[in-house]
């Protein structure tokens, strides 16, 4: 897998508030928006390399293509395992169910809660922290101040997630 390294910063308003981000879908449809998002949060925890991330969402619009962008990402910083819910769902109690069970770094979550979905109405994307709780929005938002301009996005080659890790293995939220 080729990476390719790109500058970036912070979109007008990208800053998460107290359970991540929730802007409308086609906001997080512009190129390049989840990427600086999730390359943001991986800056802000210290990086991504050699740990274990949860990734899963509840299933509204765009959500298999913000997965396929996470694990790229997440790939090019050098994660060591994505653990993705089955077709990339995962509610986000199971989300953060599984970030303890598994002993996982954290979990990327892709909800609006309850704010309605589809390609005119909302998306989310949060951080949740090893205990399966959302990050402190002090940890949330400390990279999208504007601090992280001029550095890259690591950004892995477009094979997807099956050539992320050396295994693939369905879990369950149980």
């Amino acid at each position: 897998m080729s990476g390719v390294t790109r500058s970036c910063t912070p979109f007008e308003g990208q800053k998460p508030g107290t359970s991540g981000l929730r802007k409308k879908t086609r906001v997080f449809m512009e190129p390049g928006y989840v990427e600086t998002f999730v390359q943001s949060i991986f800056n802000a925890i210290g990086g991504a390399g050699g740990k274990t991330f949860v990734v899963g969402g509840d299933g509204r619009y765009f959500n298999a293509e913000a997965i396929q962008t996470i694990l790229r990402i997440a790939a090019a910083n050098g994660a060591a395992r994505a653990i993705v819910g089955q077709n990339g769902l995962l509610s986000t109690p199971a989300a953060s169910n599984l970030i303890r069970k598994r002993e996982a770094n954290g979990g990327l979550v892709l909800s609006a809660s309850h704010n309605p979905g589809g390609i005119d109405e909302d998306f989310g994307l949060k951080y949740n922290t090893a205990n399966g709780g959302p990050a402190p929005e002090k940890r949330h938002g400390r990279d999208l101040r504007g601090d992280h301009e001029d550095r890259g996005i690591s950004h892995a080659g477009e094979r997807g997630p099956r050539s992320f890790g050396a295994r693939r293995k369905k879990v369950s939220a149980a």
